[in-house]
């Protein structure tokens, strides 16, 4: 809900920047919130240190928007039913190794119940404390690069929150089978006039070692 109004509030601003090449994006994750900005433009840092502040500072305020917004949402979510099966079957194999996530039809229902109020009320708190960090890559020498990313942490001001206190996802490591073919997830297609069906085979390695997965995504790719 936050994204569809901030996205709708900096419309016109990140319009303007657009057709001079500059962009941005604005996800939130089981991990945190990210922020990309790119272009090749030396009005980047500019348009990153505006949108920065603009985002820092938003609390929704239109509540005429926020019924129209959950229909919005709903509809994108409720495609999830439609897909390929191949689509839903990897779907589920990445959902049943990362902890917390959520199928399509859990956030649906609970959209339902998010009342303008509550929006704002987390909305208010998102920039009290959190942990950041940031990559800048391309054409800039370390000291626009860091003061590029002064200006956007002084645009959001939050208390550091310390190491064991970070919120972080978990990869779920499946149990080992002695016997037989390892553990089988199976879920009811849930659209009936669906006649296929599709299977997902995933080897996990438990090897946590950077280099033995690095490895595994070069071989595999």
């Amino acid at each position: 809900l936050l994204k569809t109004y901030l996205t709708d509030f900096l419309r016109e601003d990140t319009y303007a920047a657009s057709t001079a090449g500059l962009g941005y994006a604005y996800e939130l994750t089981s991990k945190g919130i990210r922020l990309t900005f790119s272009g090749f433009s030396d009005k980047l840092p500019a348009f990153a240190t505006t949108v920065a502040a603009k985002i820092a500072a938003f609390v929704p305020q239109d509540e005429a928007k926020l019924e129209r917004y959950k229909d919005q949402i709903s509809r994108d979510l409720a495609e999830f039913v439609n897909q390929q099966p191949y689509q839903k079957a990897g779907l589920f194999a990445r959902l049943c190794t990362d902890a917390p996530s959520y199928l399509p039809p859990d956030v649906m229902e609970e959209l339902k119940g998010v009342t303008f109020k509550e929006l704002q009320e987390w909305t208010r708190k998102l920039w009290t404390e959190g942990f950041g960090e940031a990559l800048v890559q391309g054409n800039f020498e370390e000291r626009e690069a860091l003061e590029l990313m002064r200006k956007v942490e002084d645009s959001f001001q939050f208390k550091a929150v310390p190491p064991e206190k970070r919120a972080t996802s978990t990869v779920v490591e499946l149990p080992i089978e002695k016997d037989g073919y390892g553990l089988a997830l199976i879920r009811e297609e849930l659209n009936p006039s669906e006649v296929n069906s599709a299977v997902m085979v995933q080897f996990q390695n438990p090897n946590q070692d950077l280099k033995n997965q690095m490895a595994m995504l070069v071989i595999a790719a």
